[in-house]
């Protein structure tokens, strides 16, 4: 018997199976993203990810269109891709189904070298154990570096099968393990934090969620900037002042980005937080960077009618050199050249 491999559905195939699938004219871009994603172009994968979505209360019909709801991204793959892949797994032995299962904690792509080093094993055998279950089964596929699941649904039908004490322990080997490789190798800091955050340390969690926050701001990737910001629980309104001048980057870097009246009563609300913390702790160079930034933000939304000058001016006189101090020289020679004083 021969291979037939074929190609994935294009974007623009996807979208419109999806939506025809759906019956509607319209499926919101979010939606068809996670289908995409998840089902990596395979039109039986994409039908039935989209109905368990549905199913599972994780999508809703509202308005003759569809709406994420706050079950997303909260419930396990469909059991008929689950079931499917678990029949395929009970047939490997014993060793073989340890490593996926570890594998399988680590994402969809995976390195050969630290899965050897968590397994406790030499590196040769792992590897040749990987590309066995390569050429015979079919469940990975080796990349130029690593290794990747062959579909990001058998990693994550393995991964939901495992014990949640089994799942949280191998959480924290992988994030020891990526901390290992420092200095020498680049850690991603969003992969480090889940590691962290599912194995319950959201202690070491906080940091790495929040430099990941930051990044995603630089990318402009805002919604996985908020929700990473969120995890970090620098968004958490019962944050200390001592907290919220730790989370002061993250903070003043996700503050402009808001586009919906729900995220603008939250910055709102978080400007004034900030400031009623740093007047109670006696920091005056957080309250002029908090300051600059408000006004930034006033200024960029609604014209410099909203500016508070005497704010602004008493920030760039406590702040010390920096962004934060030519942001705001910059905002008061403007406001003075509009006033007609300069």
């Amino acid at each position: 018997l021969g291979r037939l491999e074929l190609e994935p559905l294009t974007h623009e195939a996807l979208r419109a199976l999806i939506e025809s699938t759906a019956g509607l004219p319209y499926v919101p871009h979010e939606i068809v993203e996670r289908v995409a994603q998840e089902s990596e172009g395979v039109p039986l994968y994409a039908i039935t990810l989209l109905r368990h979505l549905e199913s599972a209360g994780e999508i809703a019909r509202e308005g003759g269109s569809l709406r994420t709801t706050d079950q997303w991204r909260q419930t396990p793959p469909p059991r008929f891709l689950r079931d499917m892949v678990r029949r395929r797994v009970e047939q490997l032995p014993d060793e073989d189904r340890t490593l996926l299962e570890t594998a399988a904690v680590a994402g969809v792509e995976f390195d050969g070298q630290g899965l050897a080093r968590l397994a406790g094993q030499p590196l040769l055998p792992t590897l040749r154990t990987l590309q066995r279950l390569y050429r015979d089964r079919m469940l990975i596929v080796p990349l130029d570096k690593g290794f990747r699941f062959a579909h990001g649904i058998f990693r994550d039908a393995i991964y939901a099968d495992l014990a949640p004490d089994l799942r949280r322990a191998l959480h924290e080997a992988w994030a020891e393990e990526l901390l290992g490789r420092q200095p020498d190798l680049p850690v991603d800091p969003e992969e480090l934090g889940l590691h962290w955050e599912q194995a319950g340390r959201l202690d070491r969690a906080a940091a790495p969620l929040r430099e990941a926050s930051r990044a995603a701001v630089r990318r402009g990737e805002l919604a996985r900037a908020w929700d990473l910001a969120r995890r970090s629980g620098a968004l958490d309104e019962r944050a200390s002042n001592e907290q919220l001048r730790e989370d002061l980057r993250t903070l003043l870097s996700l503050m402009p980005t808001y586009a919906t009246q729900a995220e603008t009563d939250r910055v709102e609300s978080l400007y004034d937080r900030i400031r009623q913390a740093a007047e109670e702790v006696g920091d005056d160079e957080m309250l002029g960077r908090v300051t600059v930034a408000a006004a930034w933000n006033d200024f960029i939304r609604a014209g410099e009618g909203r500016v508070d000058g005497d704010a602004l001016a008493y920030a760039v006189a406590v702040l010390g050199p920096g962004v934060a101090l030519g942001n705001g020289l910059w905002l008061q020679g403007y406001l003075a050249e509009a006033a007609g004083d300069l």
